[in-house]
């Protein structure tokens, strides 16, 4: 995948982001986790699964409104940090004091295309911050109404934005082209992953029981959420290779360059949220299925509302220790090298990535296989004359 010899050039040392840079980045990842990952997560795995407890879903639908408000909110506010980041960060741009202005930023966004842009980047970064201020007005309405069926509408628009700061404004290769799909997927599928995961997190560990109608509601939304972070996952490995491709030149960059040391250390965080994943998929999953099947509803409200929520709220911890590493990631590992860029992507690389995306989709296949099977693997169920004692009773 890499290549190790190259002619070294002029050497670029990292440095370290100023500190405005480092918080207006880490905040605004998270509040594209809420806004994309939130959402998106209440809409295709929660919101349908509590229709199997009416009684709980009242309760649940407050707190998750009230969570999708506050995502809205966080939205604004760090929104309009990043942007006067941005403003901050063009050539010639004014201190992030300045650039926090209002008129500062009416005048960033004001300037006209360059030559050979068809459209200026004023323009662009402008209409993604107005579909950024439309996704919280819907989230911001949710909380007011109460109504978590604006979550579905809120997240779509946010994640329409992001990609929007992605289009390029003017003529570019494939390789430049592919490279902003790969950014724009690792954006999107970690915000939906991570999102999800504080959602669920702040939410589960609310309830501390729940009847069977809850505790299989709970177990619905968990299982939902599998598939839902299972694409999640594959978007951010697939667009990953793409990208450690493009700004590490070779392995021993990783423990050479002060980028490649804060990627690795990305990596590793990540490693143990697939590890959290697996747990998740291959033990608590198939635990809560067969204490289903015996009715043993004591132990499955324990492992939906308690096991399974500390799970994911250390999984939420560990994914803000990968949005902190992000923060840091300026520049590239190749720059500190001395290596010049990434040239086009040549056909065999090409065909061993393809290869790695194939496995990597059959092993999340045979993933949720493995689980499924795990859960038919079952004691015999109680003998009917005890099956009420025992219904309430622990394994």
């Amino acid at each position: 995948m890499f290549s190790i010899v190259f002619t070294p050039l002029e050497v670029t040392s990292y440095a370290v982001p100023p500190v405005w840079r480092l918080l207006t980045k880490l905040l605004y990842f998270v509040a594209l986790a809420g806004a994309i990952g939130a959402t998106l997560t209440h809409a295709l795995a929660l919101r349908p699964s509590l229709r199997l407890a009416p009684r709980a879903e009242g309760p649940v639908r407050h707190r998750v409104t009230t969570a999708l408000g506050l995502s809205g909110l966080a939205l604004l506010a760090c929104g309009y940090l990043q942007l006067a980041g941005r403003v901050a960060r063009a050539k010639n741009g004014p201190s992030y004091g300045q650039a926090l202005a209002p008129g500062t930023i009416v005048d960033y966004l004001r300037k006209p295309a360059e030559e050979g842009e068809w459209v200026s980047t004023g323009i662009m970064i402008g209409l993604q911050n107005l579909l950024f201020l439309a996704c919280a007005v819907l989230l911001l309405l949710a909380w007011r109404r109460r109504d978590d069926r604006l979550a579905l509408p809120a997240g779509l628009v946010a994640a329409v934005g992001s990609l929007t700061g992605s289009i390029p404004r003017k003529a570019v290769d494939a390789d430049h082209l592919a490279s902003a799909v790969a950014v724009q997927a690792h954006i999107i599928g970690g915000s939906v992953w991570l999102g999800g995961l504080g959602l669920l997190a702040a939410i589960s560990l609310a309830r501390r029981h729940g009847d069977a109608e809850e505790n299989a509601a709970w177990a619905q939304a968990w299982s939902h959420f599998g598939t839902v972070a299972l694409w999640s996952v594959g978007a951010v490995v697939a667009s990953g290779l793409w990208l450690t491709r493009r700004e590490v030149g070779s392995i021993d960059q990783l423990w050479t360059t002060i980028f490649g040391r804060v990627l690795l250390a990305k990596l590793v965080l990540v490693a143990a949220l697939f590890a959290a994943g697996a747990w998740n998929q291959l033990v608590l999953m198939p635990a809560i299925a067969r204490e289903q099947r015996r009715n043993h509803q004591q132990r499955v409200g324990e492992l939906v509302l308690t096991h399974f929520p500390r799970v994911v709220a250390t999984e939420t911890v560990i994914g803000l220790g990968v949005l902190t590493c992000v923060s840091f990631l300026a520049g590239s590992a190749r720059a500190e090298a001395g290596q010049p860029e990434a040239g086009p992507i040549a056909l065999p690389l090409l065909g061993i990535g393809l290869l790695m995306i194939g496995m990597m989709a059959v092993s999340f296949w045979a993933t949720t296989r493995a689980s499924a099977a795990l859960a038919r693997l079952e004691a015999p169920v109680e003998a009917p004359h005890r099956t009420t004692e025992a219904a309430g009773a622990p394994s």
